[in-house]
């Protein structure tokens, strides 16, 4: 499509032109005070299917969170280029955009269809392992859904007051269950009630990106914003 692909650029401030699709997009509020924006997160995908990691900070995100849309293809231009988090990274790269307000971007009308359109790296239990009580990297399942609890809500040391949290159990490919336990706006979206219904006639297979692996009360998942 001639603009540059993603593992091609350098750290430093970036003039080229990338096409990517934005396959997700969320914020990061600070965990003691939900309403404390800390940072707006995208994950960009190249036509080759290469992952990047981008952080907005608050001053600039309001434009892009005006104009982005998750799951569109967009030309940027004008960001800069850094070695990446060392927590909470969302996809392996050792590097990561920041977006500003002099970034540039242009949505994609014709997109080939060949565009990736997802970004994942599945684990496997011997990876889930691996990060258990991790930071550095948040983590990928895949799993045919076998419960789903009911909403209700727990106070952890990390909030102030109560926050919202739902428990679903999947069975990994590997036939072993896991537990995830999504919060706060990510518990209360969740669509178990489809989910429930089409379970009567198919498996329901789910995908969770962006969680962290814990160790309480035995291995499971948490997926907050970024999930």
């Amino acid at each position: 499509m001639g603009e540059m692909l993603l593992p091609n650029l350098m750290v430093g401030n970036c003039h080229h032109r990338i096409c990517v699709r934005v396959s997700r997009f969320w914020d990061f509020c600070d965990p003691a005070d939900e309403t404390k924006l800390l940072h707006t997160d995208m994950v960009l995908t190249d036509e080759e299917g290469n992952t990047i990691h981008v952080q907005i900070y608050p001053a600039a995100s309001e434009r892009f969170k005006q104009c982005i849309k998750e799951g569109n293809v967009y030309v940027f231009f004008y960001f800069r280029v850094k070695n990446s988090n060392d927590f909470y990274k969302p996809v392996e790269n050792d590097l990561m955009f920041i977006f500003s307000k002099w970034t540039k971007f242009e949505e994609v009308v014709n997109v080939p269809p060949a565009f990736p359109i997802y970004a994942y790296s599945l684990a496997s239990m011997e990876q889930l392992q691996a990060c258990l009580d991790s930071r550095v990297l948040l983590t990928d399942v895949i799993g045919v859904t076998t419960a789903i609890s009911n909403v209700g809500t727990m106070r952890t040391a990390m909030r102030q007051g109560e926050s919202a949290r739902r428990a679903i159990t999947i069975r990994l490919p590997c036939n072993a269950m896991l537990d995830i336990v999504l919060w706060s706006e990510r518990a209360t979206s969740f669509p178990a009630k489809d989910i429930h219904r089409d379970g009567q006639d198919s498996p329901q297979i789910v995908i969770f990106v962006g969680t962290l692996v814990k160790s309480f009360g035995g291995m499971s998942l948490s997926g907050g914003s970024s999930c």
